[in-house]
């Protein structure tokens, strides 16, 4: 994944790009984050969904700080969303660490 830079998927359709940030939840870069960060803004509300969730699925200190960030956003659903995916990260670190 060389030349990963936070621009947004180039791709036109809505579904096909959930799809995308859903896959780029599982690479281990650091740097995908930023990929998966800059659908948050995008048209599909289902897009953006999924690219909260991803942040959640992917972890680490960059994802955290956008969803601690976004659960002060206007959107009560996304702010909602942010919870849920801190959760599942914390979750995850616990289940990481004790095992």
């Amino acid at each position: 994944m060389t030349g990963v830079q936070t621009c947004a998927l180039p791709i036109s359709d809505s579904e096909t790009r959930r799809l995308a940030v859903q896959s780029l939840a599982s690479y281990p870069e650091s740097r995908v984050v930023y990929l998966i960060a800059s659908l948050l803004d995008d048209s599909d509300i289902r897009v953006r969904y999924a690219a909260i969730a991803a942040l959640g699925v992917h972890g680490g200190k960059r994802a955290t700080s956008i969803l601690q960030r976004l659960t002060h956003g206007k959107s009560v659903f996304i702010r909602e969303k942010a919870l849920e995916a801190l959760q599942y990260c914390t979750k995850s670190i616990f289940q990481k660490t004790a095992g």
